[in-house]
C-alpha cells in the first residue's frame, strides 16, 4: 500500500490545520465557492430545463449558504480586528 504523507503548514509555531482561525477562513472560502456555483451554474441550469422542484431546492440552498457566508464573514472579520491574521 502507498503511504500518504500530509504537509503541515506552520504559522507562528502553531499547526495551521488545527488553528480555529484558519478553519473559519477556510470554511468561509468553501461556502462562498458553493454559493457561487449554485447561483451561477446549478440554478440557471434547472431553470432552463423547467424543473420547478429543483429550482425551489436550489433557491433555498442559495439562501441558506448566503446566511452562513455572512455569519462566517463576520466571524473572520472579528478575528482580523483582534489581530489573529498577520
Amino acid at each position: 500500500m502507498t503511504e500518504v504523507k500530509t504537509t503541515m503548514i506552520q504559522k507562528g509555531g502553531e499547526n495551521m490545520l488545527n488553528d480555529h482561525s484558519y478553519d473559519k477562513a477556510k470554511v468561509l472560502t468553501d461556502l462562498s465557492s458553493m454559493c457561487h456555483f449554485v447561483k451561477k451554474h446549478a440554478l440557471p441550469g434547472v431553470k432552463n430545463k423547467n424543473l420547478p422542484l429543483s429550482v425551489k431546492l436550489y433557491e433555498e440552498l442559495a439562501a441558506d449558504l448566503e446566511k452562513y457566508v455572512e455569519k462566517f464573514r463576520q466571524a473572520v472579520e472579528g478575528l482580523s480586528q483582534e489581530g489573529k491574521f498577520k
